[in-house]
């Protein structure tokens, strides 16, 4: 199980990655208890792997374009 929130690395904002968030999975409530609705849960997910995703390959682009 991967915890979500932010976290840091070197004094330094992470980065958040695809894959990150495609491994991510959240606990099941116990019978009884009130939860979140899986499916909408994992549709977000999905969606900010698809904008992550995007915004690596633009970033990729721009950096090939950028002399160093």
């Amino acid at each position: 199980m991967h915890s979500v929130g932010v976290f840091r690395a070197a004094s330094r904002l992470a980065r958040l990655h695809p894959e990150q968030v495609r491994r991510i999975r959240f606990r099941r409530t116990k019978v009884g208890r009130r939860g979140l609705a899986e499916e909408q849960v994992y549709a977000f997910l999905r969606a900010m792997v698809d904008d992550l995703t995007a915004r690596n390959g633009v970033e990729a682009g721009l950096q090939q374009r950028t002399p160093d």
